[in-house]
């Protein structure tokens, strides 16, 4: 069995795991601080071989048999993600990416398939800072963004189009297999980033390409969308999700391919964008 731990902004976690799976797991969360010594109070998750396949363990609790390595590499994923929320309290945490600029942090928000992931991959491969995929814990009183860089999972044909035209200087691609690709980035922002800006992706290949300043108004009802369910009320959601934007440059990103996305998000002078 192989074993590693990580941060997350709240909870420490350790992960075990049979050895076949070091080049499946540990790629992932690479990128995420470790502490050291692992704290007492770490949530524990383990998974085990067995004639069936595999089975996942939270706190030695039983959570599930799966019959092959990627299978339960995403429920291990999604435990994680769950522990990211359960303990984050107060926070926001958005189904968004997230990278730093030197004004500050830009988040990536959006429904599957609006182009989030495509978008933040774009960008950290133009030299902004990663700090999250999939997930990004935002306090709404300091409006820090707090790093959830796990590694970035696309689908195989975007994967196999940006590199037949540009080669992927800032991290590590690879072709997983069933239809996806995954980009580890070479490094990722340790320290929290002041929320400065949201972009929400629109991809459609019969869109004219454009960047489309949205006011919080505009916007509220999609970022809504785009959290998770709160640890408090839904009013109190509301009403952090509402703060966040009235100190945020919005903006709709509507592409019809890589190289539009690519050519609007390098001209940030246009739009105020952080550079």
């Amino acid at each position: 069995m192989k074993s590693f731990s990580f941060s997350l902004p709240r909870i420490d976690v350790l992960i075990s795991f049979p050895e076949e799976m070091e080049k499946i797991i540990l790629p992932s969360f690479s990128l995420f601080q470790r502490p050291e010594p692992v704290s007492p109070l770490c949530c524990r998750l383990r998974i085990n071989r067995c004639s069936d396949g595999y089975e996942l363990y939270k706190d030695e609790k039983f959570l599930g048999c799966f019959e092959n390595t990627l299978a339960v590499y995403g429920a291990l994923e999604e435990e994680v993600e769950s522990l990211l929320i359960k303990s984050s309290g107060e926070w926001v945490t958005f189904h968004a990416g997230c990278v730093g600029t030197k004004k500050g942090a830009c988040l990536i928000a959006g429904k599957p398939e609006a182009g989030k992931t495509s978008t933040t991959f774009i960008m950290v491969e133009m030299g902004k800072d990663f700090l999250c995929e999939e997930m990004a814990p935002v306090d709404p009183s300091s409006r820090l963004v707090h790093p959830f860089p796990l590694a970035l999972s696309m689908s195989r044909n975007f994967a196999q189009e940006y590199s037949s035209c540009h080669s992927v200087k800032k991290g590590r691609l690879e072709d997983m297999g069933q239809r996806f690709s995954r980009y580890v980035p070479y490094r990722a922002g340790k320290l929290p980033f002041p929320l400065r800006m949201i972009i929400l992706p629109c991809y459609n290949p019969s869109f004219s390409p454009s960047m489309v300043s949205l006011s919080p108004g505009e916007a509220l009802p999609e970022v809504l969308e785009c959290c998770f369910p709160p640890n408090r009320s839904e009013e109190e959601l509301f009403d952090s999700v509402i703060r966040l934007l009235t100190g945020c440059r919005i903006f709709r990103l509507f592409t019809n391919g890589i190289e539009a996305a690519m050519d609007l998000l390098r001209s940030p002078n246009q739009f105020n964008l952080p550079e």
